[in-house]
Formats: C-alpha cells, structure tokens, sequence
C-alpha cells in the first residue's frame, strides 16, 4: 500500500477585491472563480491513477472541509502571490492535522525561504524532476526540496538553502506547452 495514496490539490483562495479576482464580473456571467488551477490539474495528469486517488479543492470555488482534510495523506498546494494570505492561514491547518505538504507553484518557487509549514517545495517546472519526485514519493521518502531551475544560479540557490537534501535536475529549457498532459476527466 502507498503512503500516500489520497492526494488532496488544493488551491488557496484569491482575494476577493484584487484585479485578479474578478468578483464583481464573475457574478454578471454566474462564475465562481476566473481562474482555473491548471498547474494543480496538470500534476494531477502527470500522477498514475493506478497509484493515486486525487481531490482537488479550488477554495475560490469551494471550501475546504475538515473531511477534505482528513481524507488527505498528503496535500500538494500551488499558489501565486495573490494567494499568500490564504496559504498562510490554510498552512498551520494542515499541518495541524499532521498532513505531509507539497508547496509549488509560482510564490512558493521564489518564497521558499519565507514559507512555513511546508514538508517538501517543488521549484519551477515540474517535468524534468518528476520522476525523482515520483520515486521518492512511491517509497515514503520526500526530499526538502526539488527543482529543475534553468539557470546554474537557481542551482546554486536551492543547495544552498535546502543543502544536499535538495534534489535538483539541471533543465537545459523550459518544458514546450504543448508536451503538457491534459488533466484528467
């Protein structure tokens, strides 16, 4: 049996009244939300269904529950900056409840350094180290931090922060978008 076989995504909820929120236009056209989590809906394309069951959780759509959180063996959150708010304050919670927690996504790629409460930071794209991630993840053994920067001084940053615990894969590019799986049904 996998150690982690219930992974909740969660998305952390976009303030109301900022311009990325949309609220008042959102209600004109009877929408939740204006933006979709799509890099939580590519990872979760890019993890065996075989292995994994998967609950997403859009909080600008959709509370998170204490049963959402307690079905959870891990919690993979990706959030943007608008987002820190609520992760900060979604956090505590989940390790409260002594959840292993995942943190990608474009804030916490650069504010890993200011971002508690986090078992293990995914850095950048997730393509080029996901199989390592993946191994680790099957044996019940997340590393602090893994990353596939595309330049040599992101390298030199994420080892000198996480130190040799850190898994880093050197990636020559930034992965094509049209080589991204398509999330799943």
């Amino acid at each position: 049996m996998e150690k982690y076989k219930n992974i909740l995504l969660l998305y952390p909820e976009t303030p109301k009244d900022t311009y990325w929120s949309f609220t008042h236009s959102l209600r004109m056209i009877g929408k939740k939300a204006s933006t979709p989590p799509l890099g939580l809906l590519t990872v979760a394309a890019m993890l065996p269904r075989e292995h994994f069951d998967l609950r997403l959780v859009d909080m600008n759509a959709t509370d998170l529950t204490p049963a959402d959180i307690e079905w959870a063996d891990i919690v993979f959150v990706s959030s943007m900056i608008a987002h820190k708010d609520s992760l900060e304050t979604v956090l505590p919670l989940l390790k409260a409840a002594g959840k292993t927690v995942v943190a990608g996504g474009p804030y916490t790629s650069t504010a890993y350094a200011e971002t508690a409460n986090v078992d293990c930071f995914f850095i950048g794209e997730a393509e080029a180290a996901w199989d390592l991630f993946l191994a680790d993840l099957h044996a019940g053994e997340l590393r602090p931090a893994y990353g596939a920067p595309v330049r040599d001084a992101e390298v030199d940053a994420l080892r000198a922060h996480f130190g040799p615990q850190a898994r880093t894969v050197r990636a020559g590019a930034y992965p094509a978008l049209n080589q991204a799986p398509p999330p799943p049904l």
